[in-house]
């Protein structure tokens, strides 16, 4: 996983400001695409999980269309990536963005099994993340301020 430290000037005495301000957008274009093929991971994932269910297998969906359930899903999954790669660049956490695409598919298993409306999902899933944008915000205020109190 890269390392991605939107705010560090770290290492960075010796380099103008054009090459920081290049490694920066790197870096954020780096997130994003990331987040990006995982969020597409998942619904590809998604989508043959459906497909698989259609067969009969253990959870069988509900009769209709997956796309709306899988797309909304997709969404989640794509703010969880950033959320967790902005929380964790600081500690360089491995495998962040894998507890996402684990959760956001044992999710969409079970909104395509058992179809809840999609009002209430949002209406769940929203406070959640702003819970997680929450908790990323007190993560790095309490690393930056561990990193201010070694220095």
């Amino acid at each position: 996983m890269d390392d991605i430290d939107w705010n560090s000037d770290q290492h960075t005495e010796n380099v103008g400001s054009d090459e920081r301000d290049e490694r920066r957008t790197s870096s954020v274009l780096s997130a994003v695409l990331w987040s990006l093929a995982t969020a597409a991971c998942l619904f590809g994932a998604g989508y043959a999980a459906f497909r698989w269910a259609s067969t009969g297998m253990p959870l069988s969906p509900q009769p209709g269309s997956p796309w709306a359930y899988l797309a909304t899903w997709s969404a989640f999954c794509f703010v969880g990536c950033l959320l967790l790669r902005w929380a964790a660049v600081t500690e360089g956490g491995e495998g962040t963005g894998y507890v996402v695409l684990v959760v956001a598919f044992a999710g969409v298993r079970q909104s395509l099994a058992h179809r809840p409306d999609l009002d209430v999902l949002w209406a769940w899933a929203v406070p959640a993340l702003l819970l997680g944008t929450a908790a990323a915000l007190a993560w790095r205020r309490r690393t930056h301020r561990a990193r201010a109190d070694r220095a």
